[in-house]
């Protein structure tokens, strides 16, 4: 489940097995043990999470992921997963019979809160991307299909829109 946030703010986490096994790619000021000596180029990694600031970190966008944490605490993942869940199979129903062929699979263990669709008469996904945005409704057009990735936040009443709106 991912937390939404502000763009360019993320989480990292790895263990100690794949910390003593993986190095940074990008040196920043933080990344090593003597930030002021500039001119060392042979310094090697500073201890833990430093070793992977390249810069000075996006202090303000901190509180977007707070809040964002803080909201999917409230609401649970169980609760967002379910929905999102059921939501997605709403999407499938509707476009039953329709000029879409759901290709994301919807079987119960390899389900997911993202469908991909695929216009039967082909109908390019990024025409259907564009058409769709003009509506102010978000898709993505990806591998010869259109990405439909609802939020906790979207409703069956959004469903149904973007349904009657698909050409």
């Amino acid at each position: 489940m991912a937390a939404y946030t502000p763009e360019g703010i993320g989480v990292l986490y790895l263990s100690d097995r794949a910390r003593e096994r993986i190095e940074p790619s990008l040196v920043g000021w933080t990344s090593v043990p003597r930030p002021e000596d500039y001119n060392n180029f042979e310094q090697g990694w500073n201890k833990g999470a430093l070793a992977w600031e390249t810069g000075t970190a996006p202090t303000a966008l901190f509180y977007g992921l707070r809040s964002s944490l803080t909201l999917i605490r409230v609401v649970s993942i169980d609760r967002i997963a379910a929905y999102l869940l059921e939501l997605t199979d709403y999407l499938c129903q509707e476009l039953e019979g329709s000029s879409y062929e759901v290709v994301s699979s919807r079987q119960d263990s390899e389900k997911s809160q993202i469908v991909c669709i695929r216009h039967r008469g082909g109908v390019d996904p990024m025409s259907l991307y564009t058409h769709l945005r003009r509506q102010n409704i978000i898709t993505a057009p990806r591998g010869g299909r259109l990405r439909i990735s609802p939020h906790f936040y979207n409703t069956t009443d959004e469903i149904d829109r973007l349904v009657y709106l698909l050409p």
